[in-house]
Parts: C-alpha cells; structure tokens; sequence
C-alpha cells in the first residue's frame, strides 16, 4: 500500500511539474512575442511618458471592482447563509492573491475553500463553488455581450469562428441549467437520482449529496430581483475594469476611441484564460500589446502600457489582500484545508 502511495505521489508531482513547466514555457513564449523587435532605449522613453497621478486615479476603479464582486458575492450567498459583506470581500482578495502567486487559476479553488469554511459559517464546498461558477456564467455572459456591443465598430469585427459561437450556445446552457437548478429544485433532484440510481449506493449517494449542495448553491437566482442585482453588479465589475485600462491609457496621452479600452480587456479575457505562470506573466502582456497595435499604437508604446498596466493593476491589491489577509495568514487558518480534522483532533486531546 506505501509501495502504491509512493507511486501516487510521484505520479502527482510529475503532473504539478509539467503543468508548472508549460506555464512558465507560455509566459516566456508570450513575453518574448510582446517585446520582440522593440528596442530597450524606446521601451524606457515610453515608460516616462506615464502621468503618475492620472495612473493613480485607476486604484480607485480598481477598488470598486473588488467592491462589486463582493457585492455580487453576497447577494449569490444570501440564500444559503448569513454572510457578512466584510468576510465576502476578503474571500475576493483570497481569490485575487491565489491567482496572482499561483499559476492556473488555483486562487479561485482557495476562494472556494475560504467561502465554505472561513466567514464565521461552515457549507458543502459544493455550495459556494456552484457560486464562483455562476459568477464566471456571468461573466461570460457579460463578455459576450461586450462583443456583440463593440467588436463590430472595430477592424476585428464579430468573431466568425465556429469556437466563439460554441462558447456562446455553452454559456447559456450553463446559464439556463443553472436557472432551471434554482426554480425547479426538487424536479432537477429527482432526475439526477434517477439517473445515478444504478450507481451502487455508496455512488449515488456522494453524487446526490454534492449535487444537491450545488443545487442549494444557486438557489439566488429563482429571485427576479437577486438575479437582476447579480447581473448589473457584474456589468458594474466589468465597467470599473474598462475605466482602468482608459485611466492607464490617458495616463500614457493617448487618445484612442472610447470602446479602445474595451477591445483591451476583450483582448486580455482570452490572454489570461490561457496557460501561465503566476500574474499572467506574458499572457496579460502580448494580449493587451496586441490589441493597442490593432488599434494603430506602436509596439513599444504597447508593451510599455502592457507593462504599467499590468503592474498597476497587480501589486497594490495584493499588497492591500495581504493586509486585509494578515489574521488569517497569521492564524494559519488561510493555509489550512483541513478544519474539521483539525476540530476532531482538538476535541480528541
């Protein structure tokens, strides 16, 4: 049995050093693509240009993006618990700081795990990820229709691939399954039962208890007002996160058309879905450098914006995460994924 633990745990380790080694072949790949051909003396006369206190104004937006999604947060978890806006918002930097310090999203799994065990309440980690899930739904949905919106006043035009329409038809049938979750809970339970009925018991009922945490988990929405609030929160999310990028471009004097700063953030949705390392290194800075050079902006100007915006955008919040954070790293309890173990063993001593 250690004979086969030991196998397992090789195995996992040559998985997590592969995925880490793709990240940082992408980030590198990315970031040698941003700055090909520029010279160096160009790229540090375009990083003089920026207008500290103009670039300042974007912390301000920045903030109340993270107030919206908090916001958002809150209103999705209101039917399962009585969470405080406070603990939700720290859950947002959770996520935030995940992302920025480990490569592949893995924030969103901590931001997942903080919800479930750390905000003065205890849920299913299937309840509060069927939230993070339905706030990415949103998202999506969101975006899609910033594409519809914009990319047809652009050179780009709307996207004639098969792949954008098919992330379009999987959107909203996410979208709708988890509408139906949440008006016809009981109906969507008996079908699942049905289905997984021939499982074996021990199965069907870790299927039914994880699906039935999910359900719960979504259950804002059957409120017209919940999901209405939900929508126009991750519009707000979305406009503060235009208004930074239009900030960080005047703060360099450039006047580009208004929806510039929204073929950008289009630009860096996609570049920051893909593999990376930490921060989206590369990925956030080829993204943003290609979508001002579509829009006629020399590359070095580009890759100088990519850069202060990038920066700009990263390391105030997490600087402002960690202290917001500093009981619960402090604690330990931010590091822990094992409460009730934990719980048990106190109580045993």
């Amino acid at each position: 049995m250690c004979k086969h633990t030991r196998q397992g745990s090789t195995m996992s380790n040559k998985r997590k050093i592969a995925f880490i080694a793709v990240g940082i072949g992408c980030s590198v790949l990315f970031m040698y693509l941003t700055f090909k051909k520029i010279p160096l003396d160009d790229f540090y006369r375009e990083l003089q240009r920026v207008d500290l206190w103009l670039l300042s104004l974007s912390l301000i937006t920045g903030m109340l993006g993270f107030l919206c999604m908090a916001y958002r947060s809150v209103v999705l978890l209101r039917s399962l618990a009585d969470y405080r806006y406070y603990p939700v918002l720290k859950s947002v930097f959770v996520g935030f700081i995940g992302n920025a310090l480990i490569p592949f999203r893995v924030g969103e799994l901590m931001r997942v795990d903080y919800l479930a065990r750390r905000c003065d309440v205890s849920l299913p980690h299937s309840s509060t990820l069927a939230v993070i899930v339905t706030e990415r739904v949103f998202d999506l949905l969101v975006l899609m229709l910033m594409c519809f919106a914009v990319l047809p006043l652009t050179v780009i035009g709307l996207p004639t691939s098969q792949s954008f329409y098919i992330l379009l038809a999987a959107t909203v049938s996410i979208f709708a399954g988890a509408l139906l979750c949440s008006l016809y809970p009981e109906r969507v339970l008996q079908i699942v039962r049905w289905v997984v009925g021939g499982f074996g018991d021990k199965l069907s009922a870790f299927i039914m208890d994880k699906v039935e945490a999910f359900v719960h988990g979504v259950s804002a929405l059957s409120s017209v007002r919940s999901l209405v609030m939900v929508f126009l929160s991750s519009c707000m999310y979305w406009l503060t996160g235009i208004a930074s990028i239009h900030i960080c471009l005047w703060a360099f004097g450039l006047s580009l058309p208004w929806y510039a700063s929204v073929l950008v953030l289009l630009f860096l949705s996609l570049g920051t879905a893909l593999p990376s390392t930490s921060a989206y290194i590369g990925t956030y800075h080829y993204f943003f450098a290609t979508a001002l050079t579509l829009l006629h902006v020399n590359k070095a100007t580009a890759a100088s914006v990519s850069v202060v915006g990038h920066a700009v955008g990263l390391i105030p919040f997490v600087l402002l995460g960690t202290v917001l954070l500093f009981d619960d790293f402090a604690s330990g309890r931010l590091l822990t994924l094992q409460p009730e173990a934990q719980e048990k063993q106190q109580d045993e001593e």
